[in-house]
Formats: structure tokens, C-alpha cells, sequence
């Protein structure tokens, strides 16, 4: 087992077993509250914070009647293991934030961890985050919330994409926030949006209602499709390990998914990855016995075996004495010479129907009697005959490990020479093949011809005739193969059927599901979304641009969200906008610094600009302006009246 491919262990899930309790982070006075509050994982803080200090997995689950629970143990990854499980609630449907009391315990939890715990009212500005073009309605929950349950004294909203690109323009020079493209793939969904003269074209944004979310569960449905052995262990939290830590993106999805070898005896391959899942306990095995203990238990059964042959050969004897008394008995009877008619009485009396029973009883029992008297004949010498050895015999006896490793590469030969033959077979379906090609270019160098594959009428005879033969191979070969197993099966069955190892029986093999989990954002037909793909969507926006602003647009695309950080996402859209743009043409693609976390440090940024005080929406603004009114700036969306 030396070339066994590397096994990855399943790390414990990110929840904790302990009771769980929030940590208070201190937060700068009168200073905002910055929440990114995205729909996998919400992020808080303060200006003087460098990151969020509050990060948690946006879902909560609601505790059991009468069940008190720690603060902050239904929240984000505090959730139990129990939890995971069922389904949790979340306050997205579709990266839109519709359910107010699981957002309400996301609010409770980041403020009591950034210490207002035990305040009447939030007395700082809230800078909150949401999705492009958010409804009217669902940012009027927001403010409802904030306003009049928490009483904070204003509200800022703005987009997390344009708050990651806002961040990196300011900190990278080659990232100019005038002119550029923002390809935003997130958890929910992902999102295109044009930046034309510093200000969004919302008009040309497309959205494409697949993310990270959708390949978590198509990850826990091939998987448990796969093993339904093992469908209990195969969680939503194992699904998405396996999404982060082993998926990768195809450069060109159809090439190395046909790469993969297709055949019963695939060789290992580097690129399969073995997932090993929690191996049960199994029972304590029992302590291996002393030499002075085996000993012991051997002259036991030894007298034991004693015992029993003296019984045996006690209770033989007194059956044999009784059958002496017996014949001496009869005998006796029959030596009274008694008329017919009383030695008849004499029988019945005895048990016997008739004389003619006593008679038979008589001769069997001395007959017995004479078998246990007769001396016992001495064993037949067995004559053992010399078989004829084969030249395989004698290795075998010469050289057993030789002789087992010979037959093993043997088979393996067979059944490399027959899996060959079945590709070849399946070539010459296809005529305009390189290996069709070339046997017909053999063809017309023996027959000193120059013959055209069209015009070669005598093709399909051709085939018939191969096919006829490898068939016949294969027939010999199979039957080769099953004698060489018989012979390892007699000889070395050890050999033949190892012993599998117990945790093997409890491994994930993750080979094409590696590339197919990420190839739904460029392919949603794949999980059935009748939408464009993201290299499409981009294409779409690009065109509905006159020549020169495409240009300037695909000299800055800007990559950020969560699904960027997929190993080759950059070199699979630089490969599909290189075949969609004319030849010659330049483009640049960027990616964010931190997709995870420049959103919340743009937001950070734009709080600390003297134009934050005026782009904030007050309790008054929010009570004179009606439901999802908002104050409109260059990182939040465009304001739009709900109409009555």
C-alpha cells in the first residue's frame, strides 16, 4: 500500500461543543457601528477596529419550549451539533432580507458582543449593509428595526460590492473607481454591475441567482447520492468543507472532465482526493492470554477430555454387561426345552409379540456382543503417489513470494492489454479519429494505394474482421486470468483477499465533483437554473456599451465575494472574456485584497469621510419620508419611491 493516495482528515466542524459565550469587544465612542451583514457570514465592528471583531455565520436557530439557553449559543457558529442537522433560520430568501426576528437575534448578538449590553438605546450611527437594487420593502424592515426597537439616532445603507471596490481603489493605484466592471459572486447570488464616471449603471447590471449557497448543496447532494451508506454523516457543514478545501475551477470544464480515466482499473490519480469521514469506536478487543494461561487451559481440556472418554468407556462396559446377562438370560429360556404354546406364554410375558421376535432380539444382540470382541484390523498403509511438478509448481515451492508477485503483475498485464483494446474498440467508432486516421494510412501504405478515407468502401469490413479478433483475445486472455486467480486463491488466498482497513470503509472520493461544484456559476443548467452563466452575464453587460466604454470597462474588472477566493476562478474568466473579445484586445482583472473582508473595511473607510454626516438617514427623515426611504450616495443603490 505504499502508493495509497494521501488522505485528508475532516476537521471538527467550526461550532463549539462548550456552552458558548460571546466575547465584548469595546467600541469607540460616538463612533458608527459597521455591519457587512452578508447572508453566509455577518461581520461588525467599530472605526477603531482593523478587522470586524464579531464574525459569524448569519443564522440562528430559535430555542425549545421552556429551554434556557447561554446568550449567543443559537447564533452563527455557536449553533450546536444538533442543530446542523435540522434546517436553521436565516433571514435571507434569496440574498434579500425578509425575516425580521432572525434578524433581530442577529442585531441582539452583535450589539451585546460590542458592549451595549444592559443600555436602554443604541446611542451611535448604524452603517448597515444590502443587496443591489434591495427592495423598498425589505430595507424598511431594517430601519423599523433599528429605529424603533433599538432607537438609534440615524441609519446609513450602502452595497457591500461597492464598498469592497471603493476600498480597493483607495488602496491600489492599478484600481481606478471611475471607469470599471464589479464582478461580485457571493453566497446567495452574484452580480454584475458597470461603474461608468465613478457612479453605477444600474440599468445594465445583471444577476445571476447562483452562489456559494447553491454549490454547498449540490456538494450534499452528489455526495449523498454517492454514499447513501453514509448519507447521515454527509452534513451540510461536510458539504461545504468540501466545497472550500477541495473544489477548483476548470479552466476548460469539458477537456478535464474527459480527463478523468474512465475505465474499472483507473490508476491512482493525484487529483482524486480521499476524504476520511469519523470512524465509529469499535469494541475494546480483549487482552492476548499468557503462555502460562494457554498452558493452564490446555491440560484443562486435556483432563476434561480424560473425564469424558471414562464415562464413555463406563457406560459402554455396563451396556455390554447387560447384554451378556440378557443372551445368558434367553439361552436359560430356551435350554427349559418348553412346549410351543407355553415358551409362548414365557415371550409375551418377556415384551416380545411372538417366538419369532424373541429369536430375532437374540441374534442381534450377540451379534453385537461378537463385534465388540473382535480384535480391530490394523489402518491400510496409504500409498502415496508423486504427482507430476510443472515448471510453476517449482517456483511456487522454491520461491512462494516470487511466485505470488509473478502472478499479480501477470493479471495485471491482462487486464491492462483488455482495458487497451476496449479504448481501441471505442476509437474506431469515430472515422475522423487520429487512431482511424493512422491504421488507414497503414492500410494505403501496404497496398501501395492512395486511398481516400471516403472513398475506402471496405471500412466497416475492416472493423468486423478486428473487432472478430480482439474478441478472440479477449476470450483468451479472460480465461488465462481466471486461472491465474484460481491458482492464488488455492495457493495464496491471504493474497487474493486482504483484509480492507476498518476506517477505509468510511472515506469520501471526491474526484469530478471537484470541478462540477464550481462549474454551476458558468454553467447553471447544470443543477437545472434556466439563467445565463457568469462569463455570459459579463458579455451581456460588456454589450450593451458602445465600442470605446467595453474597452474601458474590461481594462478594470474587479473581483471580489466570497466564491472568488476559488483556486482558478481568475484564470477561468480571464480564459472565457479572452474568447469573447476581439483579437488583439487588452484587459485587466483584478481581485480584491481580502474578498471576505473589504467590504466591511470600505464601509469603514467611507465612515470616516466628512460626507458620511450628510448620506446618513435620521429617525425625523425616516417618520416624514415613509417606508425604504434612504439618503442616496456613490456606494449605496438609487432611491425609488414605492409606488402607491
Amino acid at each position: 500500500r505504499n502508493n495509497a493516495p494521501e488522505v485528508f482528515p475532516l476537521p471538527d466542524a467550526p461550532y463549539t461543543s462548550e456552552t458558548p459565550v460571546a466575547k465584548i469587544f469595546d467600541i469607540q465612542k460616538g463612533s458608527p457601528v459597521i455591519i457587512d451583514n452578508g447572508s453566509f457570514e455577518c461581520r461588525a465592528g467599530g472605526v477603531n477596529h482593523e478587522t470586524p471583531p464579531v464574525i459569524f455565520r448569519n443564522e440562528s436557530r430559535r430555542p425549545r419550549k421552556n429551554e434556557d439557553i447561554p446568550h449567543g449559543s443559537n447564533i452563527g457558529w455557536n449553533v450546536t451539533e444538533e442543530a446542523w442537522r435540522f434546517p436553521v433560520r436565516n433571514a435571507f430568501d434569496h440574498g434579500i432580507m425578509t425575516n425580521l426576528d432572525c434578524q433581530e437575534d442577529t442585531f441582539d448578538y452583535i450589539f451585546y458582543s460590542l458592549g451595549f449590553s444592559g443600555q436602554q438605546r443604541i446611542s451611535v450611527p448604524v452603517i448597515f449593509s444590502e443587496a443591489l437594487c434591495n427592495p423598498n420593502y425589505s430595507r424598511n424592515l431594517a430601519s423599523e428595526l433599528l429605529f424603533e426597537c433599538y432607537q438609534v439616532p440615524s441609519v446609513g445603507y450602502y452595497v457591500d460590492s461597492f464598498a469592497s471596490f471603493y476600498y480597493n481603489s483607495n488602496k491600489r493605484e492599478e484600481v481606478s473607481q471611475r471607469t470599471g466592471l464589479i464582478v461580485s459572486a457571493g453566497h446567495s447570488a452574484s452580480v454584475i454591475v458597470p461603474f461608468v464616471d465613478g457612479n453605477p449603471v444600474f440599468n445594465n447590471a445583471k444577476r445571476v441567482d447562483i452562489g456559494g449557497m447553491h454549490m454547498t448543496n449540490f456538494a450534499h447532494d452528489l455526495m449523498r447520492l454517492k454514499y447513501p451508506e453514509h448519507r447521515n454523516s454527509i452534513s451540510m457543514w461536510v458539504a461545504h468543507y468540501l466545497k472550500e478545501k477541495h473544489a477548483y475551477t476548470a479552466l476548460h470544464y469539458a477537456n478535464e472532465l474527459h480527463s478523468y480515466y474512465p475505465g474499472v482499473y483507473a490508476p491512482p490519480d493525484p487529483r482524486i482526493h480521499t476524504i476520511q469521514l469519523p470512524v465509529p469506536t469499535k469494541d475494546i478487543p480483549k487482552p492476548e492470554p499468557t503462555k502460562e494461561e494457554i498452558e493452564r487451559k490446555r491440560q484443562e481440556r486435556i483432563e476434561h477430555g480424560k473425564r469424558l472418554k471414562q464415562l464413555a468407556d463406563k457406560r459402554r462396559a455396563e451396556k455390554m454387561e447387560q447384554n451378556r446377562e440378557q443372551v445368558r438370560c434367553m439361552k436359560a429360556l430356551l435350554a427349559k426345552n418348553l412346549p410351543p404354546a407355553e415358551l409362548q406364554e414365557e415371550v409375551v410375558e418377556l415384551g416380545y409379540t411372538d417366538i419369532a421376535d424373541f429369536h430375532s432380539e437374540l441374534a442381534r444382540v450377540v451379534k453385537i456382543i461378537e463385534k465388540a470382541n473382535k480384535p480391530k484390523k490394523p489402518a491400510k498403509e496409504i500409498v502415496q503417489v508423486e504427482e507430476q511438478l510443472t515448471e510453476d509448481d517449482i517456483k511456487r515451492m522454491n520461491d512462494f513470494d516470487g511466485w505470488v508477485q509473478d502472478n499479480k503483475d501477470r493479471q495485471q498485464e491482462l487486464r491492462d492489454a483488455m482495458e487497451q483494446r476496449e479504448r481501441i474498440k471505442h476509437s474506431w467508432s469515430n472515422r475522423r479519429s487520429a487512431e482511424s486516421q493512422n491504421r488507414l494510412h497503414l492500410l494505403n501504405v501496404a497496398a501501395d494505394t492512395k486511398t481516400d478515407e471516403s472513398e475506402f468502401d471496405d471500412w466497416d469490413v475492416y472493423i468486423t474482421m478486428q473487432t472478430d479478433k480482439m474478441k478472440e483475445e479477449n476470450e483468451r486472455d479472460e480465461k488465462e486470468l481466471q486461472h491465474l486467480i484460481e491458482q492464488l486463491e488455492k495457493h495464496a488466498p491471504d493474497e487474493l483477499y486482504k483484509e480492507v482497513p476498518f476506517e477505509e470503509y468510511y472515506q469520501l472520493k471526491l474526484g469530478q465533483e471537484r470541478i462540477r461544484l464550481p462549474e454551476i456559476l458558468f454553467q447553471p443548467s447544470i443543477i437545472g437554473k434556466d439563467q445565463m452563466g457568469l462569463s455570459e452575464s459579463i458579455q451581456s453587460v460588456l454589450k450593451s456599451f458602445a465600442p470605446d466604454i467595453q474597452s474601458a470597462l474590461v481594462e478594470n474588472i474587479f473581483l471580489t465575494g466570497g466564491c472568488t477566493n476559488m483556486v482558478n476562478y481568475q484564470k477561468r474568466l480571464e480564459v472565457d472574456i479572452r474568447a469573447s473579445r476581439p483579437v488583439g484586445s487588452s484587459f485587466n482583472i483584478r481581485t480584491a485584497l481580502d474578498p471576505m473582508l473589504d467590504s466591511w473595511r470600505g464601509a469603514k473607510l467611507w465612515s470616516q469621510q466628512s460626507e458620511t454626516k450628510t448620506a446618513l438617514l435620521t429617525r425625523t427623515e425616516y417618520e416624514e419620508n415613509g417606508p425604504g426611504y434612504m439618503r442616496s450616495h456613490h456606494l449605496s443603490n438609487h432611491y425609488i419611491p414605492t409606488p402607491e
